[in-house]
């Protein structure tokens, strides 16, 4: 069994995903998604985000094992944070390296595994994106696209990982019912009906108090011809992204909802039009193919808006 070496730069690795401070943070639903996504397209058994410390594997989104972790130096995910590509390992009773791997041996009788390797926002490799099948399989060049956008996004996700207080502080006074109303099924940002609720709310504060609020429509140049070629996973995909950098953009007090389709809104209360017009253009920087309009409501504009929510 070959165990995989160490990064030249381990040591700094190791560093910086500590600071990513994930060992302390609650399961991430976004990343469960994409593992389930990748599951399910692929047609495999297991999926898993792996994360390499300096001597475990452990898993932050898993999908098809009962474990939550395993040996760094049996695993398969410590070769493929070696490089760049996807790591590929079509049949490892046919490889040398992994051919008396205890893994392939024994649980969970690893017989395929392709990984994307994981790159944080501080450019150091620090897991993967994986997929296992129990039998042998072929990867096709197709195959090979689908894994790295699907990487691609849990990269994002994780590289502009930030705390949403206030998101979190509304979820936290919800039940499970309530939840399930309000949060859009895919992305788990709030749906319409949840953005017209706090529009009502905040336009009350605005005609009470004369504090201003200002609201950001925008939409995703060309999604559908990401349906229409590469199909609705693609596309799920493509909107995972959009939320991640979007919320890289508002303030942690703001509110980001989708409207339906491609459409988000951010609420931005307390916010003028010069500032809220810095937003969206902080918006637009985070992710170029958004087109978008930023409005300054006043308390009749604000109203005239809900209206049409």
């Amino acid at each position: 069994m070959l165990s995989p070496a160490l990064p030249l730069n381990e040591l700094s690795r190791q560093a910086s995903l500590e600071r990513m401070n994930l060992t302390t943070t609650p399961d991430d639903l976004a990343l469960d998604r994409i593992t389930t996504m990748a599951k399910l397209h692929f047609g495999v058994p297991i999926a898993l985000v792996s994360l390499i410390d300096g001597e475990r594997q452990w898993f932050k989104s898993c999908q098809g094992l009962s474990v939550r972790e395993t040996p760094r130096n049996v695993s398969f995910c410590g070769h493929a944070i070696l490089g760049e590509g996807i790591f590929l390992i079509e049949d490892a009773f046919a490889d040398a390296r992994f051919a008396d791997n205890p893994l392939v041996t024994g649980e969970p009788h690893v017989r395929f595994y392709a990984g994307f390797p994981l790159e944080n926002s501080e450019g150091y490799m620090v897991g993967t994106l994986c997929i296992i099948d129990h039998q042998p399989r072929a990867f096709s060049a197709a195959d090979a696209q689908m894994l790295t956008l699907l990487g691609g996004t849990a990269q994002t996700l994780l590289a502009h990982k930030k705390t949403d207080f206030r998101h979190t502080e509304l979820l936290a006074r919800l039940g499970q019912a309530e939840r399930e109303l309000l949060l859009d099924a895919h992305l788990r940002v709030w749906n319409k009906q949840a953005m017209a609720n706090f529009l009502s709310s905040e336009l009350d504060t605005a005609n009470n108090t004369g504090r201003p609020l200002a609201l950001c429509v925008m939409d995703v140049d060309n999604f559908k011809q990401v349906n229409d070629t590469l199909g609705h996973l693609a596309g799920d995909s493509v909107l995972i992204q959009v939320v991640a950098h979007l919320r890289t953009a508002i303030r942690t007090d703001d509110l980001l909802g989708r409207l339906g389709g491609d459409e988000f809104i951010a609420l931005l209360p307390g916010v003028g039009l010069a500032h809220a017009e810095r937003i969206g253009q902080k918006m637009a920087r985070a992710l170029p193919p958004l087109r978008g309009r930023t409005e300054r409501l006043t308390p009749c504009d604000a109203e005239h808006r809900h209206r049409r929510l």
